[in-house]
């Protein structure tokens, strides 16, 4: 008996310094290891349609290599649904289905938990890839990318940080419907090497509070021909920045800016609603710096004793006065022609702001210098 006793003892030893020796050496080989209730471990055998109910919080591991598949190969489609999903890892795998089935996030909220931040503000993102359903869901800010083909029904974004936007859409497609985004920054649409915008269709969503931009900043399509197809209808944008004159190229106070023609693209813009809660709104100067790039006036211009107000109160009236003609370090010799309504300089601002005006302003100055004539 006390043989057996010591023999069992021995195997038992014997079989747990293997597992031990396993696991160091699989480590040292790099092989993933999926930690015991995370989302990862509880799908990993996942096949065919998998549906999840969460409790709780639950971690969901981004993989140290470029993609973090979810499901076994041969899922069809992973829906996860309740509860808190942490994203962590120091990694910026991108989320996908594996065997590209479908993902479907639904009653959860997501919140980026990753480390390893990086400066570039197109990095700091959760980012997700293939095909994707968001339903009901709080999200932080989400980078989409690997031919996305997403889609948020009745989801509500948060901007947490003055760098981040709601959502980065870089590659694929992405559908947003009946959407609230609120915090720092709403949507951007750009595409960097290797990477294709197809379309992009906002409708019945809020922007609202959006303290850094306007709701929708479009960036730079790469892709030649140029095949983007952004679609923003009936939309409300509440309290939402003036487009950006200075960095941008075109866009609408409160909805969206552009950094590529949307002429160029196949871009519509309808029956979307520009409100504010204040009766206060904002005046902006601006004068080109050169024939690229604008400047806003505050920053350096010279000014005589003159009423020059950065915002004004709805019913009331305004007078704003002409700059003087002078000498400028930057600029040489120059003189003012006026301020205009428009970036082109062809509708004339009369020096008024009466008591039916509503919107926020920006006024152009149009100077000519020593060294060229600018329009601002």
């Amino acid at each position: 008996m006390t043989k057996k006793k010591s023999l069992f003892k021995t195997i038992v030893a014997v079989l747990v310094s293997l597992f031990f020796v396993s696991a160091i050496a699989s480590l040292f080989r790099g092989e993933k290891q999926t930690v015991a209730g995370t989302v990862n471990a509880q799908v990993e055998n996942a096949s065919g349609a998998f549906y999840l109910k969460l409790n709780g919080e639950t971690e969901l591991q981004v993989s140290e290599e470029e993609r973090t598949f979810l499901g076994s190969k041969k899922l069809g489609a992973l829906t996860l649904e309740n509860g808190i999903i942490n994203v962590t890892g120091a990694e910026l795998g991108v989320i996908e289905a594996a065997n590209g089935g479908t993902l479907t996030f639904k009653n959860l909220t997501i919140k980026d938990k990753t480390e390893n931040k990086q400066n570039a503000a197109y990095n700091n993102y959760m980012r997700f890839g293939g095909k994707l359903r968001f339903e009901n869901c709080t999200i932080e800010s989400v980078y989409l990318k690997n031919d996305a083909q997403a889609e948020f029904i009745g989801c509500t974004f948060i901007s947490i940080v003055p760098r981040w936007y709601s959502v980065w859409v870089a590659d694929g497609s992405a559908r947003f419907e009946n959407c609230e985004f609120t915090g720092y920054r709403g949507i951007k649409i750009n595409e960097f090497e290797n990477e294709d915008v197809l379309n992009v269709n906002i409708s019945g969503c809020t922007f609202e509070n959006i303290s850094e931009k306007v709701g929708i900043a479009i960036g730079k399509f790469l892709t030649e021909p140029l095949n983007g197809v952004i679609s923003v209808k009936k939309n409300r944008f509440i309290d939402c920045q003036q487009w950006d004159v200075i960095g941008s190229i075109e866009g609408v106070d409160g909805i969206y800016e552009a950094d590529t023609y949307t002429s160029e693209l196949e871009f519509i813009q309808e029956e979307n609603v520009v409100e504010y809660t204040s009766n206060v709104r904002q005046i902006r100067y601006v004068l080109f710096e050169n024939r690229k790039n604008y400047k806003e006036v505050y920053s350096w211009l010279w000014y005589e004793n003159g009423n020059y107000p950065t915002e004004y109160e709805l019913g009331k009236e305004y007078t704003i006065d002409t700059l003087r003609s002078g000498y400028d370090d930057n600029l040489g010799e120059v003189d003012f022609y006026g301020w205009y309504l428009d970036r082109a300089c062809t509708k004339r601002f009369d020096g008024k702001i009466t008591s039916d005006m509503t919107t926020p302003l920006t006024l152009y100055g149009k100077i000519e210098t020593g060294f060229w004539t600018g329009w601002y």
